[in-house]
């Protein structure tokens, strides 16, 4: 794509998006089949069926991202730039932003990350906060608070998610802190860090592995094996 400029002159003012028009397959780098339909940063669903070499086993879901179940048309556009930008870290405008990652996520990975976007805007939407700017460390946690409970199809509560389900869910509240200088709608207010800075795994209570959980061998039978290895 045309760089539109460097991301520092970007004031997030206004509704016109830095990345409207923008190929997303070319600046994702996707290849597409021959007579392919690219896919444009506007479209409210962005529909990859036609790059080439996508995994077999990905389900025709999987290659199609879709921002309208987000219900504030603000929050969709930050939706499409957040998705972008982890689509095309390699973007100028993405690129000098200090907080963003610099490995692109596979289109499985950024329907996952849409579908936990949707789920945050929307759950704010339902606490009646107006702008992103009004978002707080406590409704940060009181959304990952409901977010661990597993629910029946009839949405009644029948347990507690583990904690490795809640990292993608961290996650995304921590980098739209990140993405916030490339926002062109709404942002979270200035200096806000959800968590002070606590990586998604931590926030979601995940541990490190610690020793290996082989027990070691027993000396008789290791002496004889590093013997005869010498």
């Amino acid at each position: 794509m045309t760089a539109p400029g460097p991301a520092a002159r970007h004031d997030g003012a206004g509704d016109r998006s830095p990345f409207n028009g923008s190929d997303v397959c070319a600046a994702a780098a996707l290849p597409l089949v021959p007579g392919g339909r690219t896919v444009m940063f506007d479209q409210d669903v962005r529909d990859f069926g036609d790059v080439a070499g996508l995994a077999t086993y990905l389900d025709l879901r999987d290659s199609r991202l879709g921002f309208t179940a987000i219900t504030d048309r603000r929050w969709r556009l930050v939706a499409k730039e957040y998705i972008y930008a982890r689509l095309a870290p390699a973007d100028p405008v993405v690129a000098v932003l200090p907080g963003a990652c610099r490995v692109p996520l596979t289109l499985k990975s950024c329907r996952t990350r849409l579908a936990e976007t949707a789920g945050w805007l929307n759950w704010l939407t339902s606490q009646r906060i107006a702008s992103l700017g009004q978002v707080t460390q406590d409704h940060c946690d009181r959304y990952l608070i409901g977010r661990r409970r597993r629910k029946n199809a009839a949405g009644a509560v029948i347990g507690t998610l583990d904690d490795a389900s809640l990292r993608i869910p961290a996650a995304v509240i921590i980098e739209l802190a990140g993405y916030g200088e490339l926002f062109t709608a709404d942002r979270y207010a200035g200096g806000f860090t959800p968590w002070r800075g606590r990586t998604s795994s931590q926030v979601a209570g995940m541990r490190n592995g610690g020793e290996n959980k082989t027990p070691p061998l027993d000396q008789q039978i290791l002496q004889p094996l590093l013997a005869a290895a010498f």
